[in-house]
């Protein structure tokens, strides 16, 4: 090695901050691309994630907005860092280990913030699935003649649990009891 490598080998060993110096450009494609490619991991596990396929579709589409804003917008936001002098000057002291940080935590934060709005809406709109199954008819046949019996034997017996009530489902047979109790009888 020649004295002029070791002199800069030595420099860079002493200053690690001039060694990585990020600058401006450098660091919105960490944070937009770094972060968007975040966000799409993070939806793609939630598009197989029982339950979470809307939530993990949102996140593919923060992903593409993130994709969108750098690709489009990226000359007009390092104006915008410029301008604001003390950004501009602690993004172009950091390194590339801290923009990947910053970029994480950010993801991190986005993905929270989806579900803290996923639980609020859930308890807001938990009880919508009850009205619209009380809006729908009974799917038991109807009888013309309630008999005494009948409605005693109703009372004592034991309640379906709720998922299995949840998952009822209409059956052929039920419709055509209920057909054939509609229908007059012939009592010759």
């Amino acid at each position: 090695m020649t004295r002029v490598t070791k002199g800069c080998l030595a420099l860079s060993l002493l200053w690690p901050g001039l060694a990585s110096a990020m600058p401006l450009r450098d660091f919105l494609d960490t944070g937009f691309i770094g972060g968007g490619c975040m966000l799409f991991a993070v939806g793609l596990v939630m598009v197989v994630w029982p339950r979470m396929f809307r939530w993990g579709v949102i996140m593919f589409l923060l992903a593409d907005a993130l994709f969108l804003t750098r690709i489009f917008l990226r000359r007009d936001i390092v104006e915008f860092i410029e301008q604001q002098s003390q950004y501009a000057a602690m993004i172009d002291g950091m390194g590339r280990d801290a923009a990947r940080f910053f970029t994480i935590l950010a993801a991190v934060g986005i993905v929270v913030l989806v579900m803290v709005l996923r639980a609020v809406l859930r308890s807001l709109f938990a009880d919508a699935p009850a009205r619209v199954k009380s809006r729908h008819p009974s799917r038991r046949p109807q009888r013309s003649e309630p008999d005494a019996a009948d409605d005693d034997e109703e009372a004592h017996a034991p309640r379906r649990d709720a998922a299995v009530a949840r998952n009822k489902r209409f059956r052929v047979h039920d419709y055509l009891e209920q057909l054939e109790a509609q229908q007059p009888t012939d009592r010759r």
